[in-house]
């Protein structure tokens, strides 16, 4: 992983306009004289070191050999193409030290860079490239959170877009055999549109590396219309006191693993109203963190099919922010009225014997609901009934919840014996009587 990060750090540069870009463009010949096809060809800093940690502009030549590199800064440049590992320099040389110089000056246009090149073995690399279907330039901030993974039957690889005006990105060093590609959570408001190897469908099946498709590279297509069988996501709001900016981050199994420090997984920031109130809307189902970029702590919740609006970042509830999927868990419920009308109130759930205490509340709004706990020991309260309205029980299973429980990974358990008994609570109430 440390040389997948060296090999593909990200150029963090913010993107200026169009004009200040400069253009390459030429032919690459094969040894024999025949155009060299379906190759990368790649512009690389002239201070970057030998082993091509950045790359300002990449492309692929046509069935001619042509190609066209666009969106280059201004600066000096070693022209390549081939692999990272073992390419060709222009003019036409293997080493890098007698490749020659070009400088690119903002809005020139440099054609007829022709060159040939040797092919030469050495390990398979996958490729591809992030963009909108309108052609629309893709914000360096939102490209910084956008992470690439690929996934084998025993490991996973993640990567970042290393040109942030085009969204290339690169796994080098891939061994033959099936891979499944997806993306990490993209901001709000951003959807998958396609993802395609060649002809085949990455969103419903996995890709093939071989030798004779190193070459294809990966289309992700970015879109910000919702896709019609994406839902559309639900509103989380509640109170922020005291605090200028929140993020909102995504908690991935994957990226937990690669990236502990957790940045890739921003899908969005909020800043408070003055009087401390925040709203987040068409948030995705999954398991979240919100918390401040100046604080290590973070308040953790679980995302369904209904808007969460019991979120309180007061220094009581801030949990530290070292949670992952597996850590938090999401208990389910359902609320029974018998014949009467459902009521609008509040599930609290408040820690025992943890320091700082802490309370989670559920507001309930139609029969089922759902809240993320972390594991530790609890005690359940209902409050905001309407008047006439009692509590008759709150169990998991056979386990009466109005003395003290457990929360223990795959559900609500005995705080005795630490044996799950359910993953379900079943709150059931009494309706005032008709007169």
């Amino acid at each position: 992983m440390t040389i997948l990060l060296c090999l593909l750090s990200v150029l963090l540069v913010q993107q200026p306009g169009q004009a200040e870009f400069g253009t390459i463009s030429g032919q690459l010949r094969e040894a024999t004289g025949a155009p060299a096809t379906e190759l990368r060809v790649f512009a690389t800093p002239v201070g970057d070191d030998a082993a091509l940690t950045t790359l300002s502009s990449l492309t692929q030549t046509d069935g001619e050999g042509r190609y066209r590199l666009e969106g280059i800064p201004p600066g000096r440049y070693f022209i390549a193409a081939g692999s990272l590992t073992y390419p060709s320099y222009y003019p036409g040389v293997a080493n890098r030290n007698q490749g020659r110089i070009v400088t690119v000056v903002a809005g020139q246009v440099i054609s007829g860079l022709d060159f040939k090149i040797e092919r030469r073995g050495g390990p398979l690399e996958l490729w591809g490239r992030v963009g909108f279907d309108d052609g629309s330039p893709l914000p360096s901030a939102m490209l910084q959170r956008i992470v690439p993974i690929l996934s084998s039957a025993s490991a996973h690889r993640t990567t970042t877009p290393f040109t942030l005006t085009q969204g290339n990105f690169m796994f080098p060093s891939v061994e033959p055999g099936e891979y499944s590609v997806t993306l990490a959570p993209l901001p709000l408001g951003y959807y998958v549109k396609s993802m395609a190897f060649g002809n085949i469908d990455l969103t419903k099946r996995t890709l093939t590396q071989t030798e004779s498709s190193s070459n294809t590279p990966i289309r992700v297509v970015l879109t910000k219309m919702r896709p019609a069988d994406t839902p559309s996501g639900v509103n989380v709001s509640g109170r922020a006191p005291n605090q200028n900016t929140l993020m909102l981050k995504s908690v991935t199994p994957v990226l937990d693993q690669v990236h502990p420090e957790n940045v890739f997984n921003i899908v969005a920031t909020v800043v408070p109203m003055p009087d401390g109130s925040f709203r987040i809307e068409g948030v995705l189902p999954g398991t979240y963190t919100l918390g401040t970029g100046t604080s290590n702590r973070s308040l953790a919740f679980v995302v369904t099919g209904n808007d969460v609006t019991n979120l309180d970042l007061g220094d009581v509830y801030l949990l530290p922010i070292a949670l992952s999927s597996s850590s938090i868990q999401s208990i389910s419920g359902t609320v029974e009225v018998g014949d009467g009308k459902l009521p609008a109130f509040e599930i609290r759930f408040a820690t025992i014997r943890s320091i700082p205490a802490a309370t989670y509340t559920a507001m309930i709004a139609g029969k089922e609901f759902s809240i993320a706990l972390p594991e530790g020991e609890y005690r359940v309260s209902v409050s905001g009934l309407p008047q006439g309205y009692t509590l008759e029980s709150v169990n998991a299973g056979p386990l009466d919840l109005s003395e003290p429980f457990l929360v223990a990974r795959k559900g609500v358990a005995d705080r005795f014996t630490g044996v799950v008994v359910s993953s379900t609570i079943t709150v059931r109430l009494k309706a005032p009587q008709a007169k």
